[in-house]
């Protein structure tokens, strides 16, 4: 089975969910980056715990898109939801 590797935009709680979801349930998946435009020690060691190589303090895509990277999930507060 060919591996799905993913980045997520959002390190908050529902970025924690779906990370977590992500590599709980998708067998093939490995989360490779993590960005959040309030990154600190606490979440990018997290994010490194679960996989991500390059944790980025941004939330630009384009910034943690790299390689074969085929999923990305971009996740915002509910605030700002449109």
């Amino acid at each position: 089975m060919k591996t799905l590797r993913v980045g997520i935009i959002g390190g908050g709680r529902i970025g924690k969910v779906h990370a977590t979801s992500i590599s709980r349930y998708v067998p093939s998946a490995e989360i490779v980056a993590l960005a959040d435009p309030f990154m600190n020690e606490e979440l990018e060691s997290w994010a490194k715990d679960m996989g991500s190589r390059r944790p980025r303090k941004t939330v630009r895509i384009s910034s943690i898109m790299r390689g074969s990277m085929r999923y990305s999930s971009v996740l915002r507060p509910t605030p700002m939801h449109s």
